[in-house]
């Protein structure tokens, strides 16, 4: 999804229910993906109208740096 342009969202553990053999199943582990088409940007709320409390702003730093590779 990288080379795509998509920007990694979040990461969800246990998030969705999987079968596995026999009849069993396993929470899987998710990775999501977002981007924004058609200048979506311009539609969406800025960083700086948030918000965040310090523990989300600090995640949104690493998200950002994360994603500045793409």
């Amino acid at each position: 999804m990288d080379h795509f342009g998509f920007h990694i969202w979040g990461i969800f553990p246990g998030n969705m229910m999987r079968w596995s053999r026999d009849q069993s199943c396993y929470r899987a582990c998710e990775v999501h993906y977002y981007k924004l088409i058609n200048n979506g940007e311009r539609f969406a709320t800025r960083p700086d109208e948030w918000n965040l409390s310090e523990k989300s702003r600090k995640l949104w730093a690493v998200l950002q740096e994360l994603n500045a590779d793409n």
